[in-house]
C-alpha cells in the first residue's frame, strides 16, 4: 500500500503570498484555504477562522467520530449512485426490449422488400442501448475509483492522524471532503442519458406500405419558449383545456364562465357553468366533461353549449376529472374538501364509466392499510394505462406540499415523487405523447419534467421564466400553456 505524501515542517510553514514575511499559521473554514495573521484581520475578519494549531486539534479529538461519519456519508452516496446505475441499466434494458419487440410486431404485418429498414433501425436501437451503456460503464468506473481513493485516505486517517503535521490533517481534510463532493456530482444523470428512443409505428394501410416502417427516434425534449403572455381577469387561471396548439379554454376562481382564448388572449367565446369549476377533461368528438362539486355531479357540455348531469357522486365530492384511453372517467373524489384527513377520512380515485357505475377505485396501497390521498387534485392517463395523481398535504407548520403519485391501472404505486427540495408544492400535471410528466410547482414557481418511473429529469422553465407563482399547465403539440395563481396571467410557450 502506497503511503499517503507527508510534509516536513519546514515545507508546512509557507509564507503568505499577500503578505510578506507571514507564515501561513491561520485556517479559514468559511474560504476553506490556510491563511495568515493579517489575512483574518483584513480580507477574512467577518469569516470563520481560527489557528492551524487549534483547528487540527480539534479535528485530532474528532478523528473516530469524523471516520464513522465519512463512512456513512460515502456509504450512502455510493449506495445512491449504484442505484442510479442499476435504474438506468434496467431502464435501457427495457427500452431495447420493447423496441426490439415493436419492431417485430410491425415486421410481420409488411412485405420482404421491407426488411431491410427494420434491420436498420434495429441497429440503430442497439446502438443508442451501447451508448448508454459506455457512459453508464464509465461512470461506474468513476464510482469505483473514488470509492478507493476514500478508503485509501480513511486508512491513512486512522493509521497516522496523530503524526500528520497540522498542514497534512488540513490538506488530508480538504481532500476528503472534495472527494465526497465529487462522489455526490456522479448521482446526477449524465446529459443524454434521459433522452428516450422510441419507436414511432406506421400506418397499417395496405396502400401506404410504406409508411409501416416507421422510425426510430431519440426524443429530446428541448427548451420551451415563450410565444406570447397576456391577462384573462384578475384571479387564478385553475384550468386550461387546449382544443388546438392556437385555442384553449380557460376558467379562472371566482367565476362560473368558460372562456375560449387564442393564444393571442383574444377571447372568442363564453360558456356559462352555472358552478366553479377546477378542471376539464374532451373527448375526441368535442364533448367537455367537468365536476360540479357544489352538487356533487358530474356533467357534461356539448359543441353548442348545453351542459347536462350524467351521474351523481354522493356523498363523495367530485374534484378533478381526466379522460382514459378507452373512454372511462377518472375522478378524484373526497368526503371534505380540505388538506387534512383522519381515521375515518375517504379520499380516492375512482374510475367510472359514462353511466356512472363504478369499475375501480384507487383509495389504500396493495396492503389495503395505508390511505394513498390526503387531498387528490389533478390526475391525468399515460399512453400505457399508468395513471398520475397529484396529491396535496398540510405538513406539521400547517404548511401545503403535495407529491405525485405513479399507479399503474390496477392501483399498484408504481413511483411517489415528491420534488427535489423538500418544499414542493404541485397543483396541476399534463403529459406530452412519449410519456413525460409536467408538474406545475406553484410556490417555488418551477415546472419539473419527470419520466414514467417518477425520475426527475429536469426544470422544464428557467428561472426567469414566472415572476408570478405558476398553478395550470396544458400541452397541445409542440404548444405549452401556463396558467398563474392569483393574477390572471396566462404563458404560452413553443418547444
Amino acid at each position: 500500500m502506497a503511503e499517503i505524501e507527508k510534509y516536513s515542517a519546514q515545507q508546512a510553514l509557507n509564507m503568505c503570498s499577500d503578505h510578506e514575511q507571514e507564515e501561513i499559521d491561520m485556517y479559514c473554514n468559511t474560504c476553506s484555504k490556510p491563511v495568515c495573521t493579517k489575512c483574518v484581520k483584513g480580507d477574512h475578519k467577518d469569516h470563520d477562522w481560527d489557528t492551524m494549531f487549534k483547528i487540527a486539534k480539534a479535528l485530532r479529538r474528532q478523528t473516530c467520530q469524523r471516520k464513522l461519519e465519512i463512512r456513512s456519508v460515502s456509504k450512502s452516496v455510493l449506495m445512491g449512485v449504484e442505484d442510479v446505475i442499476k435504474s438506468l441499466t434496467s431502464d435501457a434494458e427495457s427500452e431495447l426490449a420493447l423496441n426490439s419487440s415493436e419492431l417485430e410486431s410491425t415486421r410481420n404485418k409488411i412485405v420482404e422488400f421491407v426488411y431491410k429498414s427494420f434491420d436498420e433501425m434495429e441497429s440503430k436501437c442497439k446502438t443508442n442501448y451501447k451508448f448508454k451503456m459506455q457512459h453508464l460503464q464509465k461512470c461506474e468506473e468513476k464510482m469505483k475509483s473514488k470509492r478507493s481513493r476514500i478508503n485509501f485516505l480513511i486508512q491513512n486517517m486512522e493509521i497516522g492522524a496523530r503524526d500528520f503535521s497540522d498542514s497534512d490533517l488540513l490538506e488530508l481534510h480538504d481532500e476528503i471532503r472534495g472527494l465526497l463532493k465529487e462522489v455526490q456530482e456522479l448521482a446526477v444523470i449524465p446529459k443524454g442519458l434521459h433522452n428516450r428512443m422510441f419507436y414511432r409505428t406506421g400506418s397499417s394501410d395496405k396502400t401506404s406500405l410504406e409508411s409501416l416502417v416507421g422510425s426510430m427516434e431519440v426524443h429530446d425534449v428541448s427548451e420551451a419558449i415563450l410565444e406570447n403572455e397576456f391577462k384573462i381577469g384578475d384571479t387564478t387561471i385553475n384550468s386550461i383545456l387546449p382544443l388546438s396548439e392556437n385555442e384553449a379554454w380557460v376558467h379562472s376562481t371566482q367565476t362560473t364562465t368558460n372562456k375560449l382564448v387564442d393564444k393571442s388572449g383574444h377571447i372568442k367565446r363564453s360558456v356559462e357553468l352555472e358552478c366553479r369549476v377546477f378542471n376539464f377533461a374532451m373527448s375526441d368528438d368535442g364533448i367537455v366533461y367537468f365536476c360540479n362539486p357544489d352538487t356533487n355531479h358530474i356533467q357534461q357540455v356539448d359543441r353548442q353549449g348545453n351542459i347536462k348531469s350524467l351521474f351523481s357522486t354522493s356523498p363523495m365530492i367530485p374534484l378533478y376529472i381526466a379522460l382514459t384511453r378507452s373512454g372511462d372517467l377518472l375522478i378524484t373524489l373526497v368526503d371534505e374538501d380540505t388538506h387534512d384527513r383522519n381515521d375515518s377520512s375517504h379520499r380516492l380515485v375512482r374510475r367510472s364509466a359514462m353511466t356512472g357505475e363504478t369499475i375501480m377505485e384507487f383509495e389504500f396501497d396493495k396492503g389495503g392499510k395505508n390511505p394513498l390521498f390526503s387531498r387528490p387534485v389533478s390526475l391525468l392517463e399515460h399512453f400505457n394505462g399508468n395513471i398520475c395523481v397529484v396529491n396535496l398535504y398540510r405538513d406539521d407548520a400547517g404548511v401545503t406540499k403535495g407529491n405525485v403519485h405513479g399507479l399503474d391501472c390496477g392501483g399498484r404505486v408504481i413511483f411517489k415523487y415528491e420534488g427535489m427540495d423538500g418544499d414542493f408544492n404541485p397543483l396541476d400535471v399534463c403529459c406530452d405523447r412519449e410519456g413525460n410528466t409536467f408538474v406545475t410547482d406553484s410556490r417555488n414557481k418551477r415546472v419539473h419534467m419527470i419520466d414514467l418511473y417518477g425520475r426527475f429529469v429536469r426544470y422544464l422553465l428557467s428561472d426567469e421564466s414566472f415572476t408570478e407563482k405558476i398553478y395550470s399547465i396544458a400541452i397541445f403539440g409542440k404548444t405549452l400553456w401556463i396558467g398563474s395563481r392569483n393574477v390572471g396571467v396566462i404563458k404560452v410557450f413553443k418547444f
